[in-house]
């Protein structure tokens, strides 16, 4: 699995340059090539404000999972909530969630519409919906180590086995263990690929 925990807009002009409009087009051309299988949505997505990004998002051609990012009637405010996958012989849960903290790190403004539902109420859910058909769960997430370390605390036991994690651009050499729960994080700008 190629999967993404958040912020593919930031830390290059490239992510700046509009194409048909619409800036970071290159940005989500290069990650469509690469054939990523998910991602989720980081704080640095809002950058430019919630209408562009609703305009890069119809070019992604990966499901973004962010199922705490709703909108005020209590639709998706993203791509779907979770997906099952399967790879060499088993079947993987993924779900997704974007920054806990988004309201402290994004303006109202660049927010928009979107607000955020609970994540560890809303993994859970997702997480029993998803456990009978599948081998293994993956949570992508954009809250950063010590956030991940929280959240994996309050999903003890939901089934979630592993978390993959941004935002903190931290680079765990090795996965770490919380409440029965792997996480791992690559880092951030591109240089690292956790394996």
């Amino acid at each position: 699995l190629l999967l993404d925990a958040g912020d593919f807009m930031t830390g290059n002009p490239v992510s700046r340059l509009r194409e048909d409009g619409i800036p970071g087009a290159a940005v989500v051309r290069v990650l469509n090539a690469l054939g990523y299988d998910a991602g989720t949505v980081g704080n640095h997505e809002f950058d430019l404000g919630h209408a562009d990004l609703a305009r890069l998002v119809t070019l992604v051609r990966f499901p973004l999972l962010a199922a705490d990012l709703r909108l005020p009637g209590g639709g998706p405010a993203f791509g779907e909530a979770s997906l099952v996958l399967e790879r060499g012989g088993l079947r993987v849960g993924v779900i997704g969630v974007s920054c806990a903290t988004m309201t402290d790190v994004v303006t109202p403004e660049r927010l928009g519409p979107v607000v955020l539902a609970d994540q560890a109420e809303t993994v859970r859910a997702r997480a029993a919906a998803l456990d009978p058909d599948t081998d293994l769960i993956v949570l992508l997430t954009h809250n950063g180590v010590q956030g991940d370390r929280a959240l994996a605390r309050r999903l003890e036991g939901a089934g979630v086995d592993v978390i993959v994690g941004g935002h903190s651009h931290t680079r765990l050499t090795e996965p770490e263990v919380e409440a029965g729960i792997i996480i791992v994080q690559a880092g951030g700008n591109l240089t690292n690929l956790g394996r």
